[in-house]
Order: structure tokens, then C-alpha cells, then sequence
């Protein structure tokens, strides 16, 4: 009979998850912030644009804000006081994020291709990653963010246009 029971049980959650699954229900539980870029594909010539979202309603708190770069080759680049440096140190050492706050992505950088600092040059894939730690610590808060994208080798088309998809 427990076998029974059991069996009713897994069917009573299966129909609760179908009943429940087009409801979107999000339960943040600390700050998060999201990066991402205006693209997936980029070549010389092309800009890129980098932007910063965040949001938090699980009360407030003090947060350090990392922003990075993984490159093709596997180094690692971190925006720190204004500067891109080949060390894991934070954009902003501290900084409190009340609750409930939330901010709509919002573009902080623009790096024309080649890029000397970050070095975004090499053809392949890139990640910019952005996360936040609890100040003072490397212990993080939430989830890394990432936004890959890849350094192309060229278009085809016309060589003075520079619209994405252009093809004579």
C-alpha cells in the first residue's frame, strides 16, 4: 500500500508541476548583477558596447563589484581605478545596494576592435564576467554573469560598410 501512496504522491507533484510550470516565479536571494554585450560576433573595425544590470530585493547590503575578461588565450583582465589589470582585483571595493533596487542594463564601456587594455584582438571567443563578493573577501554573493562573444576573422561584402549583415 506505501507503494500506492508514493505513486499518488509523484502524480499529485507531476500535475503541480504542469499546473504551476507557465508561471514565472523568481525568488531572488541576494544582489545580482548581469553583464552583457551589443553582440555575439565581432571584426576589426566593429565597437563593442558593455553593459552593467543589477537588482536586488532580499534586503540591503554591502557588496565588492568585480567586472572581468576571459581571453581567448585563458588570461584574465579586471577593471580596477580606471584601468584594465592582469589580476583579479575589484572594480568597486565596496558599495551598498538597498533594497529593493534594480537597475535595466545600462552601457558603462566601448571598445573599438583592436583594443590595446583590454587586449581584444586575437580572433576567438571572449567572456566579459562580471560578480559581486562580499566586501574585502573573494566569497561570492550570487552567480557570475557572463557575456561571451568572439573576435571574427572578417565579412564578406562591401568593405566601407560596417553594418552587421550587410551583404551586396
Amino acid at each position: 500500500m506505501s507503494g500506492h501512496i508514493v505513486g499518488v504522491a509523484i502524480a499529485i507533484v507531476a500535475s503541480s508541476v504542469l499546473v504551476l510550470g507557465p508561471l514565472s516565479i523568481v525568488a531572488v536571494a541576494a544582489p545580482t548583477v548581469s553583464i552583457e554585450t551589443d553582440g555575439e560576433s565581432y571584426v576589426v573595425g566593429d565597437t563593442i558596447e558593455v553593459s552593467l544590470g543589477g537588482e536586488n530585493y532580499s534586503g540591503g547590503m554591502s557588496v565588492a563589484v568585480y567586472v572581468g575578461l576571459l581571453t581567448p588565450d585563458g588570461g584574465l583582465y579586471t577593471f580596477h581605478e580606471g584601468t584594465w589589470l592582469e589580476d583579479a582585483l575589484p572594480w568597486i571595493d565596496e558599495i551598498y545596494v538597498p533594497d529593493p533596487f534594480s537597475m535595466e542594463p545600462t552601457a558603462f564601456w566601448w571598445f573599438s576592435i583592436p583594443s590595446s587594455m583590454p587586449p581584444i584582438s586575437d580572433l576567438g571567443g571572449y567572456n566579459f564576467a562580471a560578480g559581486l563578493t562580499y566586501p574585502e573577501t573573494f566569497e561570492f554573493v550570487s552567480d557570475i554573469s557572463f557575456a561571451p562573444f568572439d573576435i571574427a576573422a572578417g565579412r564578406t561584402g562591401h568593405p566601407n560598410c560596417r553594418h552587421r549583415g550587410y551583404r551586396p
